[in-house]
């Protein structure tokens, strides 16, 4: 699949920017994307737009220690509040030419390559 892009990269200009969506971790008819593309144009970083996984009524919560071992503070998470979990990666927006620069053409998708371009040093939002 990722020859197939490959392919169509090398008919674009290095000004041009690639919008490449997973239908499969999220419907697309209620997806914000024109916003989304617009202001990762806008900063000039890759953009990943993220899927938060479901939600269930739990909290979690997670006691600070000093160093001596007495409790300083304790925080409660609620899931899907003030602690959310990703699900996945819903779409990429990037420069054709930071796809260009992926070393290895990442094969299990999305998520493959937002780790592939953190590992790069490239900057994102």
């Amino acid at each position: 699949m990722w020859w197939v892009l490959a392919e169509c990269l090398a008919q674009r200009e290095p000004s041009d920017w690639v919008l490449i969506i997973d239908p499969m971790v999220h419907a697309l008819s209620d997806l914000p994307l024109r916003r989304f593309a617009d202001q990762a144009r806008e900063t000039r970083q890759v953009a990943h737009l993220l899927a938060a996984a479901p939600s269930q009524p739990v909290a979690n919560d997670r006691i600070l220690l000093d160093a001596e071992g007495q409790v300083r503070r304790i925080q409660r998470y609620y899931a899907g509040t003030t602690q959310v979990q990703r699900h996945g990666v819903i779409c990429s927006m990037l420069p054709v030419t930071v796809l260009h620069a992926v070393d290895e053409c990442p094969i299990d998708g999305l998520q493959g390559l937002r780790q592939a371009l953190v590992q790069q040093g490239t900057p994102h939002s």
